[in-house]
Parts: structure tokens; C-alpha cells; sequence
């Protein structure tokens, strides 16, 4: 277990492989207000391994939380978390137009 400046302990609630699968589950976490550190081994940062011992990244929260972020993280692996709600028949942004188009166009309504 580590502890931060405010002694907050902080457990292992997942271990990803490799520094960006951590981030991710970070963001996730944080996204949803619950602190999260990452922690790997210095070789596996300093080479970015992503397999093996050495590219294991230990996501850590406030013990206090872990039990809410065990949670969110089984709704995540069986796919039960909501997506962000887009406008009615929202499509990725176009490319065309120089990659310039307006936040109008983006949004408009397609004709039927």
C-alpha cells in the first residue's frame, strides 16, 4: 500500500499492461470523481514494456474508494457503463472542407 502527503492510503484495485492501458483506466476512475495514482516498475516506464513484470501498471485508489472503484471497473469489463449522449444522428466529424467546417454543419440535421 502507498500513502500520499495527506496519509490517505491508497490499494490496487487493477493491473493493466503497459503506461497508456493505466492511463485510461485512470481517466476513467477520475472521470467519475474517484482519485487514482498509477504505479509501475521505473524499467518498465523508462523502456515503455507493456508485457511481463515489468509492464504491469498497478491503478491505485484511496482505500476508502476502493470498493466504488471495483465496481465501476465490473461494470466497464462487462460493458454495462452508459456512453456519452450525442445529438440525434450525430456522425464523426467531417473531413472535408480542409477539416474546417463549422460546429452548424457539424450538427445539422441530415436530409432525408
Amino acid at each position: 500500500m502507498a500513502k500520499t502527503s495527506e496519509s490517505r492510503e491508497f490499494v490496487t484495485v487493477y493491473s493493466a499492461n503497459g503506461q497508456l492501458a493505466g492511463e485510461m483506466i485512470r481517466l476513467l476512475l477520475e472521470s467519475m470523481n474517484i482519485p487514482a495514482i498509477l504505479s509501475q516498475e521505473s524499467v518498465g516506464t523508462v523502456y515503455g514494456l507493456t508485457v511481463g513484470p515489468l509492464g504491469k501498471v498497478k491503478i491505485m485508489v484511496p482505500a476508502s474508494r476502493a470498493e466504488e472503484a471495483a465496481k465501476i471497473l465490473q461494470e466497464m469489463a462487462e460493458g454495462k457503463l452508459e456512453t456519452l449522449a450525442y445529438p440525434k444522428n450525430f456522425s464523426a466529424v467531417p473531413t472535408y472542407k480542409n477539416n474546417k467546417a463549422k460546429r452548424d454543419e457539424i450538427l445539422k440535421e441530415p436530409e432525408d
